[in-house]
């Protein structure tokens, strides 16, 4: 299964090979900016990373969702399984050979997550049709039965993070997205500020981009000429 993603999805800086993308994790200085908003949301990684179980994150496209995902997973305590990301088309894959009989709720968990204690990143969740919503409830649900009954010591301790970048509550409210679907992912949700708003970020977040990819290529540039920062 190989899944593609956009080339405008910002801050990846490629696409993942596969569906189940294992990657390190980071911390909150990945999220540049010294705005109000930018430090408000840097707090709320850290009160909420080493405690979460489910986290929805709401944005436009290129408010950085995954990058906030990947921040989450880094302030988690003590021994921390993968970063896994996982597009639609291989949430749906899973979720069929689930119905199918092919799979059971654990072995879709253990097929996306692909480790224990480890943080599933559901990338665009209101993209899912109404179907395979219908059969991730079922694999939650099943899930959590099967680790009610098992010791302890033996359990996965999954968490979920969900990123869309449209309003729920109205996919909700037309009936384009279950509403028990919506109450399970948004136990606590963050919303991402745009650009546009916070613009006083943009000379940081210029200088940033700068360094890695003069680091990237072998670049020696210093600075950023007045006129071009101007014209940004």
């Amino acid at each position: 299964m190989s899944i593609s993603r956009s080339a405008s999805s910002y801050p990846a800086i490629a696409p993942p090979a596969s569906p189940a993308t294992q990657t390190p994790a980071t911390d909150c200085s990945c999220i540049v900016g010294s705005s109000t908003a930018m430090k408000r949301l840097r707090l709320q990684v850290r009160r909420i990373g080493p405690h979460f179980r489910t986290v929805l994150l709401s944005g436009e496209p290129g408010t950085g969702k995954e990058l906030v995902a990947r921040a989450l997973h880094g302030t988690i305590q003590g021994t921390v399984g993968p970063f896994v990301v996982c597009y639609k088309a291989a949430i749906e894959e899973a979720l069929t050979d689930y119905e199918s009989g092919a799979r059971t709720a654990d072995d879709v968990v253990r097929l996306i997550q692909g480790s224990v204690r480890g943080t599933l990143f559901l990338d665009g969740i209101s993209e899912l049709s109404l179907v395979a919503q219908g059969r991730l409830l079922r694999v939650l649900t099943q899930y959590e039965s099967s680790q009610n009954r098992v010791d302890a010591s033996q359990r996965m301790d999954l968490r979920i993070i969900a990123s869309t970048s449209d309003d729920l509550r109205i996919l909700v409210s037309t009936g384009r997205l279950r509403q028990e679907l919506y109450q399970r992912l948004a136990t606590v949700e963050i919303t991402l500020p745009p650009l546009r708003d916070r613009m006083e970020d943009l000379p940081e977040l210029a200088r940033c981009f700068l360094d890695r990819f003069a680091q990237l290529y072998g670049r020696e540039v210093r600075e950023i000429a007045d006129e071009a920062m101007e014209r940004m």
